[in-house]
């Protein structure tokens, strides 16, 4: 991918990881999830950001690929590319799931060769 995706990418990522983060704090009060707020600390914020622009980094990457049809490319793909100060900032929960289930799935298939 070329610098100027990747930084108009990055610019997406970055000018809108805040509002998200927000928003999602507020829907949590509104849903009266104060408590659970409460007890995320700092840290748990922090991380709750971080998740935030990995969901907006999927989305930016979706139009990147919608907007150059045949582009293959995965979010991770993207994030290797990118600097290594932004990818510390970038969490792609997705991306946990998946490298998980995998694992699980290789784990009893394994067990049933062994079988």
């Amino acid at each position: 991918m070329d610098a100027k995706l990747r930084e108009i990418i990055a610019d997406f990522v970055l000018s809108n990881r805040s509002g998200l983060s927000r928003f999602q704090r507020g829907v949590l009060m509104k849903a009266g999830a104060k408590s659970y707020l409460d007890k995320l600390g700092k840290a748990g914020i922090k991380q709750m950001d971080r998740e935030s622009a990995g969901v907006l980094f999927d989305l930016a990457c979706a139009f990147v690929r919608r907007l150059n049809p045949g582009t293959q490319m995965t979010s991770e793909e993207v994030l290797f590319e990118m600097d290594e100060a932004f990818r510390n900032e970038i969490h792609l929960p997705r991306s946990d799931s998946y490298h998980a289930i995998m694992a699980s799935l290789n784990e009893t298939t394994a067990r049933r060769r062994s079988s």
